[in-house]
């Protein structure tokens, strides 16, 4: 059991790496000209020197670092003479510095790296959603080193067997991101994110996060949502190792050390006692659990909660079930007056957003 773990970029964070099996830590700065998947103003921006410094203390640590190039979309730009040649200058500089790996979405830019970069090992990010087995063999056949599988599978017990036995190179799963089951917003989100993270983009206004705002809401207004979101908890590893997973992703470059550190421990330790909660990244957290956080999902009352998915088809059935529904029921609750605070001011910029009042 290997993970992949997100860095903010803080030198602790590496210190403390070595206490557990991480083979490689991975990130990007704020603004690159290619992008990635996550907006600039949320992330730490470290500048050029601090990321050299910070590679080759990787390295002294036994561990390898991947960069986020993950973008979903350049507005053509790629294809721009100005900017492929400073997307090409971009990739010898993380040549020099060290840089181990790259994670990618755009196939165009899979090609150039392995060819004109054939020193850097090429991931696929979650964002190019690889949900079938011949979408997976397209990226093996380009030749890339390491396939991260589409978030919204974890639980397809179906698939995961039958695209570990077709493809050959390792096969990631992102175990605590909190995304909507099926999420309508997700590309519209990556796209945005995409663009708000290029150091070339005319996003020249404040960046307003309108997916989060409406996937925050669904979770506060319906707490089965929470369940039915595709994390996998650190008892749960051993299901997926007996299908042949053995590298494991855990997300949350925005969030703190602590509770970086928080989530790589329960992972390594396959447990943990107490609210799910906190060691779930994305839309429904703080970068700190407190007593502030709106929601408890107790970890304790989950046993056994993944045998259902075995044998269920939730693609074509979850209209039909209950399950979700039952199992919030008994092991979510909120904070009610942090979820009524947050639901009132969420949906008060929704609202005006909607009619444009934010614009005028």
């Amino acid at each position: 059991m290997d993970f992949a773990v997100s860095t903010n970029w803080d030198i602790e964070l590496i210190n403390k790496m070595k206490e557990y099996p991480v083979y490689e830590l991975l990130g990007s700065m704020a603004k690159t000209p290619v992008g990635g998947g996550r907006p600039a103003i949320s992330l730490p921006a470290p500048g050029n020197k601090e990321v050299e410094e910070y590679i080759k203390e990787v390295h002294r640590h036994g561990m390898k670092f991947n960069y986020l190039l993950n973008t979903q979309c350049m507005g053509n730009m790629e294809f721009d003479s100005a900017m492929h040649k400073n997307i090409l200058k971009y990739l010898e500089w993380l040549c020099e510095i060290g840089i181990d790996s790259v994670t990618v979405t755009i196939p165009y830019l899979i090609e150039i790296i392995k060819k004109q970069f054939p020193g850097l090992k090429i991931k696929v990010s979650v964002i190019a959603i690889v949900d079938s087995i011949q979408r997976a063999k397209y990226f093996e056949e380009m030749g890339v080193d390491e396939i991260n599988i589409d978030y919204m599978s974890n639980r397809d017990f179906v698939f995961l067997k039958e695209v570990r036995k077709a493809v050959q190179c390792p096969l990631v799963l992102l175990v605590n991101d909190v995304c909507l089951y099926q999420c309508p917003y997700r590309t519209y989100h990556y796209n945005s994110m995409s663009h708000a993270s290029q150091e070339w983009s005319h996003f020249n206004i404040p960046y307003i996060d309108y997916c989060i705002i409406n996937c925050t809401l669904q979770f506060i207004r319906d707490p089965k949502k929470l369940i039915m979101a595709r994390w996998i908890r650190p008892e749960d590893l051993g299901v997926y190792e007996e299908l042949g997973f053995s590298r494991f992703k855990i997300s949350g470059r925005v969030m703190s050390t602590s509770w970086l550190i928080r989530a790589v421990k329960a992972y390594a330790e396959r447990h943990y006692d107490g609210n799910l909660f906190d060691i779930l990244a994305g839309a429904a957290l703080k970068k700190e659990p407190d007593k502030n956080v709106y929601c408890y999902i107790d970890n304790n009352k989950l046993d056994s909660f993944l045998e259902f998915f075995k044998t269920q088809d939730c693609k074509n059935k979850c209209w039909t079930c209950h399950y979700c529904e039952r199992i919030a029921e008994k092991a979510v609750s909120y904070n009610q007056s942090v979820a009524d605070y947050m639901r009132k001011n969420y949906e008060d910029i929704h609202k005006n957003m909607v009619e444009s009042r934010y614009f005028s």
